[in-house]
């Protein structure tokens, strides 16, 4: 597995492709970010979430929402952020 840390650094500053298993141990890929000035969302949660470590939330590019991941389930992931010009 690749390292957590690039991949969050990617995310701050741009575009990911991941590959990652979900809980009932499908495959998914998603292009996603954490880049604000790519979040088209406006924040309407007025409670606080518990935090945890071992899950990376981060905005799904194609749905335009929300998505979690827990990071050791993350097969393999890349920096496509030259694919993704910014408006």
């Amino acid at each position: 597995m690749q390292n957590i840390n690039a991949l969050v650094n990617t995310l701050q500053n741009g575009v990911a492709f991941v590959t990652f298993r979900k809980k009932d141990n499908s495959v998914r890929e998603m292009t996603c970010t954490l880049q604000a000035t790519r979040i088209s969302y406006e924040n309407k949660t007025t409670g606080e979430r518990k935090r945890n470590d071992d899950v990376l939330v981060v905005w799904d590019m194609s749905k335009q929402q929300w998505r979690s991941m827990r990071k050791d389930s993350i097969m393999c992931w890349a920096d496509v952020t030259s694919s993704y010009a910014q408006a």
